[in-house]
């Protein structure tokens, strides 16, 4: 996932050249220069490691709970709280930190780590296909009772699976666009707190 660009380098040269450019501390940005200096894959994997410790924590503590039509509540916590968090997260590296390299390194840690493994839109659609075919494979028989409306078990299966097929495709496209609303509401709220 490329880094979302901004102009932030030309706003500090125009705001230099004007002079008024914001006062940060020489120690703010020698503070973190060993941060840049970690290995780009290792702020993966620590983010990663931190986002799937939480899904599986989440995930573990809904077996055997109800479901959310036709997902777990973890898988629907998981997504929308990720979302949240990634417009959260990069709207506040871009004001919190002037260092591109810096920016970079949290972005690696908190989005493509944290909440790449936190999130798992491709759960929800696996989880229709799921349903879908437990119902396929549920249909009776031969020989046994059909309901008039359909004529053999492939009928019958194809009555009974494409509503739920259909039923967990909609669910993933509503909770998809309430992520990218939430994804949204994240970034504006960290835009307008300012650094």
């Amino acid at each position: 996932m490329p880094y979302p660009q901004t102009n932030l380098g030309y706003m500090e040269i125009r705001a230099h050249l004007k002079g008024d450019e914001p006062e940060v501390g020489v120690s703010a940005h020698h503070h973190l220069s060993w941060f840049t200096r970690i290995p780009s894959w290792l702020c993966v994997a620590f983010g990663a490691f931190l986002g799937t410790a939480i899904r599986a924590g989440l995930d573990l503590a809904a077996t055997g709970s109800g479901k959310l039509t036709v997902f777990s509540w973890s898988t629907v916590a998981v997504n929308l709280i990720g979302a949240f968090f990634l417009g959260f997260v990069t709207a506040w590296a871009q004001s919190r930190f002037r260092e591109d390299a810096v920016r970079r390194k949290v972005m690696l840690v908190a989005g493509s780590g944290f909440a790449g493994a936190l999130t798992t839109y491709a759960t929800m659609v696996m989880a229709s296909i799921h349903n879908a075919v437990q119902a396929m494979t549920a249909v009776p028989a031969a020989g046994g009772e059909l309901s008039g409306a359909v004529s053999s078990p492939l009928s019958a299966a194809v009555v009974s699976s494409v509503p739920l097929l259909i039923e967990g495709m909609l669910a993933s496209l509503v909770l998809l666009v309430v992520g990218i609303g939430l994804a949204a509401l994240g970034y504006s709220l960290a835009s307008n707190k300012g650094p």
